[in-house]
């Protein structure tokens, strides 16, 4: 990966200013750390004057106080930074939660809660642990090794040329080894992501299977297969990858590092080198040592940020988030204007062309068997999800719902209230101005005085299914109190009769004046909260007719 694709990619994701900072702490650290080819030059020379019979501490004292100068800037630079990360850890990650929060629901819900959990958490420190101190570092010992190969051939040239050509040998093999190493790893990615998606749908779908033998032995021999398959790429990704460099350790290094002890020692003996500067060469040669590896370990932090870049990228772009305008409330003319309408799921057709209109001051049911696609419909007018072909307005001609959310001046009400680990107060209003007087209003409307003081929970853990369904009636009665449509989706599932009862009432009162749709299979709802109906054929059509009396629902379905 280019920096430049990290550094443009943070840049825009935190700022100039703050990612400046972490690059020149981080730079400033490794050229402080850098301070270690020093020591050996004073070791030199206190050596050389021992040879020459004398005892002179000056050049270890030397040597103590620029390092502990070096480690207390270190010290100092690693606090700097750290307080630094802490900022741009919170940036990224409020700008990759605003960002999926802005995603289509039906997106999110379909990618799952694992797959944003890993984006936040491994991902973004991923990205910034690309440019720590000690990633920093790392890279320019790759600098310092050619420094190194610079000063051996000052102090010896047959020691520098063997630093050579143990370095380019190094080079050689991390090019090889990454295009081998690359090749491998995405024929691994790919088998591991099946792997894991098969056996995780056996494991979802096991009800469908713990009841046949059978059905049970197919999924193990599914899985033993394409298990088999991904361990033979990983076993083969392994032995690759270690085995260039396991040549070069194990067999060119320890010969290399022999036919050194040799020439060294064949020069201090014939040609009188200085027992010191034998001393400094070997230190070196074991300092160029440690960072031959460096290759492959900036490689690694490079690759594993890329793709770390690649999925934080795709939800911090505008490209992928809904980016909608806001509504124009110059004029209402209708709820609902659809022309056209055309809806697919997959290979099957779930709405033939339809277009109607639906009026405002109307309260519509929307009815049809199960499974036909009256969620999905809902999902098009909402705008989380985009029709075959066709339009649909909401409000007035400038108002597509693709472009806009009809959400802005639509209460909410659906069978699963979103449920927040938050206090009942912040869980009715999400945010929204409100005085005590209404508060308390919706808490003695809904009986809900025992949630007082509580957390709700993650999606409503600490709470019943039925308190949930209170919270999101009361929710939706406060929503209503500045919005002029509704939706309700199959609201008053799983509440008890009298609950149900109750609500209703609550509810017939409050719609008084509003235009909105509810989705619905029971009739008592129906009764209650419809005047006109939508029927869902059978067909694929959509059509709109006039309720009778009270004509049950399931007498339209016939």
């Amino acid at each position: 990966m280019k920096l430049r694709t990290l550094f443009s990619f943070l840049k825009k994701s935190i700022g100039i200013k703050l990612l400046a900072t972490l690059v020149l702490t981080s730079c400033l650290f490794a050229f402080i750390k850098l301070v270690n080819i020093i020591l050996p030059f004073f070791v030199e020379k206190f050596i050389n004057d021992i040879q020459k019979g004398k005892f002179c501490s000056l050049y270890l004292y030397e040597a103590a106080c620029i390092y502990a100068v070096s480690f207390l800037m270190q010290s100092l630079v690693s606090y700097i930074y750290g307080r630094k990360q802490i900022q741009v850890k919170n940036r990224l990650q409020l700008k990759l939660t605003d960002s999926i929060l802005r995603q289509n629901p039906q997106r999110i819900k379909t990618l799952g809660e694992g797959f944003f959990s890993k984006l936040l958490d491994q991902s973004v420190d991923t990205i910034v642990n690309t440019i720590t101190p000690y990633n920093v570092y790392t890279a320019l010992l790759i600098f310092q090794n050619i420094i190194i190969i610079v000063i051996l051939y000052s102090k010896n040239r047959w020691a520098g040329s063997l630093c050579t050509v143990l370095f380019i040998f190094y080079f050689v093999a991390y090019i090889i080894n990454s295009r081998l190493f690359s090749a491998i790893l995405m024929e691994f990615i790919e088998r591991t992501n099946s792997s894991m998606s098969v056996t995780y749908d056996f494991i979802r779908g096991n009800k469908s299977l713990v009841a046949s033998q059978k059905a049970l032995a197919f999924a193990n021999t599914s899985i033993r297969k394409i298990l088999y398959k991904v361990r033979a790429s990983e076993f083969r990704l392994q032995f690759f990858f270690d085995l260039l460099f396991s040549t070069l350790n194990n067999l060119i290094q320890p010969c290399i590092n022999l036919l050194m002890i040799a020439i060294l020692g064949h020069d201090v003996i014939r040609n009188g080198m200085s027992f010191g500067t034998f001393v400094l060469i070997i230190t070196f040669y074991n300092i160029f040592q440690s960072g031959l590896n460096n290759f492959q370990s900036v490689a690694d932090t490079l690759f594993r940020a890329q793709g770390a870049v690649e999925s934080l990228a795709e939800f911090t772009s505008q490209d992928t988030s809904i980016i909608r305008k806001g509504l124009d409330y110059s004029s209402t003319e209708y709820f609902f204007h659809a022309e056209n309408l055309f809806m697919t799921a997959g290979t099957r057709t779930i709405l033939e062309k339809s277009s109607f209109v639906l009026e405002c001051g109307r309260h519509y049911a929307l009815i049809g068997f199960s499974g036909l696609g009256k969620s999905s419909l809902a999902n098009a007018f909402l705008g989380l999800r985009s029709v075959d072909s066709g339009n649909i307005w909401f409000m007035n001609p400038n108002n597509e719902v693709s472009e806009v959310w009809s959400f802005e001046n639509m209460a909410w009400l659906s069978q699963d209230t979103d449920i927040f680990n938050m206090s009942l107060e912040e869980n009715i209003f999400l945010g929204d101005e409100h005085d005590e007087a209404e508060y308390q209003s919706l808490i003695k409307l809904f009986g809900l005085e025992n949630l007082l003081n509580r957390q709700m929970g993650s999606l409503g853990s600490c709470i019943s299914g039925g308190e949930k369904k209170l919270v999101g009636l009361a929710r939706f009665i406060h929503q209503l109190k500045t919005k002029a449509f509704y939706f309700i989706d199959e609201g008053f599932v799983s509440l008890d009769a009298y609950t149900k009862h109750k609500a209703l009432t609550i509810i017939k009162e409050v719609l008084h004046g509003k235009t909105g749709i509810c989705i619905t299979h029971d009739n008592e709802v129906f009764q209650a909260l419809s005047d006109s109906i939508l029927l869902y054929d059978s067909e694929c059509y959509l059509s709109q007719i006039e309720k009778t009396g009270s004509k049950p629902l399931q007498e339209y379905l016939k």
